[in-house]
């Protein structure tokens, strides 16, 4: 009897782990309840104590496909504008979430594996494994950073950190916080004083680091403007709306010509660049007359004799200096294929479309516009710190163009704003987002959306935007730092737990 009862209260237990997972959700945007994810957090944590590694790797895997299966379920969306079958699409992200379960079912089995109940290993090991996973779940297969906690803490006082240690440093500083929180709940009546040690310290940290300037205005203020021509995914490519998409491109364009640039959201033309040699001559002419430049997103085709035509995901500037950026870091399985040898057989089977985009050179990272040096991503990257930082310092202003018609009616759009703002938040930078169908923004160094544009609105919108110099320590250190003391702090508990397991 005493059997069953236990195994009802596992079963309850991993119940509520899968729906705390699921809730996590509701601490990023839109709904940004900040909290809730430092408190689930803490109930997987607490899950987590004095289990089996089995059930650990239960748990752990329940509490990713909560958390995935509510976060990411816009995926679906994307496959379908892909023109792949419901079913398909259905079958695909199911495996995407189960994929990514995996990162924290590693971690619960890690963690139920050496905690045993240890003080020590719940406030140094479990926060510290954490970071790691999110890391691997962000870099593994060229990694996937959506739903990284720390992106809820954007409007937090944790937000503090991102220009010191960036969203894996900041998530550590979460994980604690939840640790601490698991620590007071299972040994309130014992020996509270780790949690209130940790907590006092979190708080010490918020308070020193609030009022530091890392970045510095300067004097020249930029006038921009940027189009969101809000065109349907699912009409973008057909050949003969292709007029009227420029008609609303260059209508909106035309109501700027007295800002210093205009910006063009990803692959605004619907074609390859060669396609409109014509349209952007005129352009050029146009905008030159009037003394503006424009950024537009276009896929370009580069012909390399002898071998077959490179074609790359790009923005050009226009009406100044002749520059292009090819995007560096490509979506897999969307932009490209990655072990082609592997997988395109499978492609080939269930006739899925793929583009065949080549990755961009790694060391351009940045275009001169209007007379300055602007950081350019193209939508995916904004995921990625290492991506935006590398523009810096040299980059006086962030521009991120995107097409998140992509993501439909869905959390997605709002998860990518908030990462965007995230990034300007480490950069110590003002970010430009331009979106096709929406959330095109102005966001400024702390992070704040200034102005923006409603998804699935056409408009255009114009800011005035501040150049800043300097860097942050998250951008002079990156995140090698963080995950090296997180490794540290790992090896240590676990080399701990091992010998308080030897002394017993």
């Amino acid at each position: 009897m005493l059997t069953v009862l236990r195994r009802s209260q596992a079963k309850t237990v991993d119940l509520c782990v899968l729906l705390t997972g699921a809730v996590s959700v509701c601490g990023f945007a839109p709904l940004g309840i900040w909290p809730l994810p430092v408190l689930t957090l803490a109930v997987l944590f607490w899950a987590l104590r004095g289990v089996s590694p089995r059930r650990g790797l239960i748990r752990g895997f329940l509490f990713g496909l909560g958390l995935f299966g509510a976060g990411v379920s816009w995926v679906v969306e994307s496959f379908q504008y892909s023109h792949v079958a419901l079913s398909s699409a259905v079958i695909l992200t199911t495996l995407m979430v189960l994929v990514l379960s995996l990162y924290p079912a590693l971690f619960g089995w890690l963690t139920a594996r050496f905690e045993e109940r240890q003080a020590g290993f719940l406030l140094l090991g479990m926060p510290a494994l954490w970071v790691l996973s999110e890391w691997a779940r962000g870099t593994v297969f060229t990694g996937f950073s959506f739903l990284q906690l720390a992106y809820s803490q954007t409007d937090s006082p944790l937000s503090v950190f991102a220009p010191i240690a960036g969203v894996y440093g900041t998530g550590w500083v979460l994980a604690l916080a939840s640790a601490s929180l698991a620590w007071f709940a299972d040994e309130a009546r014992a020996r509270w004083k780790p949690a209130v040690v940790t907590f006092a310290a979190v708080a010490v940290l918020l308070l020193g680091v609030r009022a530091i300037p890392w970045t510095s205005a300067e004097p020249t203020e930029l006038d921009v403007a940027v189009v969101q021509a809000n065109i349907p995914q699912a009409l973008k490519w057909r050949p003969e709306l292709r007029e009227r998409t420029l008609e609303i491109y260059v209508s909106h364009t035309r109501r700027h010509w007295d800002a210093d640039f205009i910006i063009w959201p990803e692959t605004a033309l619907p074609g390859l660049r060669s396609s409109f040699s014509v349209f952007l001559d005129e352009l050029d002419q146009e905008s030159r007359r009037h003394g503006t430049e424009l950024l537009i997103g276009v896929p370009t085709e580069v012909v390399v004799e002898g071998e077959r035509s490179r074609y790359y995901n790009s923005v050009i500037s226009v009406g100044g200096a002749d520059e292009v950026y090819n995007k560096r870091h490509l979506v897999p399985f969307g932009e490209y294929v990655p072990l082609q040898a592997v997988f395109q057989p499978l492609i080939d089977l269930f006739k899925w479309p793929v583009s065949s985009f080549t990755h961009g050179d790694p060391k351009q990272t940045t275009l001169q516009v209007a007379g300055h040096t602007v950081g350019i991503t193209i939508c995916f990257e904004s995921a990625f710190g290492k991506d935006v930082m590398a523009a810096l310092p040299e980059a006086a202003l962030l521009v991120n163009v995107s097409n998140d018609a992509w993501f439909g009616k869905s959390l997605g759009p709002h998860q990518h704003l908030q990462i965007a703002r995230w990034r300007a938040l480490e950069a110590g930078r003002s970010m430009i987002r331009a979106t096709n169908t929406g959330i095109t923004a102005f966001i400024d160094h702390d992070g704040r959306v200034v102005s923006s544009i409603e998804d699935f609105k056409e408009a255009s919108l114009r800011g005035t935007v501040q150049l800043r110099s300097g860097v942050t320590p998250y951008v002079r250190i990156s995140d090698w730092p963080i995950l090296v003391l997180a490794l540290i702090a790992t090896l240590g508990a676990v080399v701990r737990a091992a010998g308080m397991r030897d002394l017993r």
